[in-house]
């Protein structure tokens, strides 16, 4: 998820409506904390734990008790897109 939100960024895909709007604060102050919780956003890699172990990467942006939440509902509302558009099951459903 977190790769495919990397690209559409680094392309240009990703755009936020003129009409955006925010039942929890003003739209200004939700686009800020996108923002900062995309640029909190981070690879935590920890050394295995054994003599054979892999090293594991964990995508977060929970480091230092910072939150998340908003990039993530991102990731998730691209790969839940991305698969209603791409898989063929879903064609009846689409207005295409």
């Amino acid at each position: 998820m977190c790769l495919l939100l990397r690209e559409a960024l680094r392309v240009g895909n990703v755009n936020i409506s003129c009409n955006y709007f925010s039942l929890a604060a003003p739209p200004s102050q939700m686009l800020l904390q996108l923002k900062s919780e995309m640029t909190n956003f981070t690879v935590v890699t920890q050394a295995s734990k054994g003599l054979f172990g892999k090293t594991k990467k964990t995508y977060t942006g929970k480091v230092g008790g910072l939150q998340d939440d908003l990039v993530i509902a991102f990731q998730l509302a691209m790969i839940g897109s991305q698969k209603f558009f791409q898989d063929a099951k879903y064609q009846r459903f689409r207005a295409d």
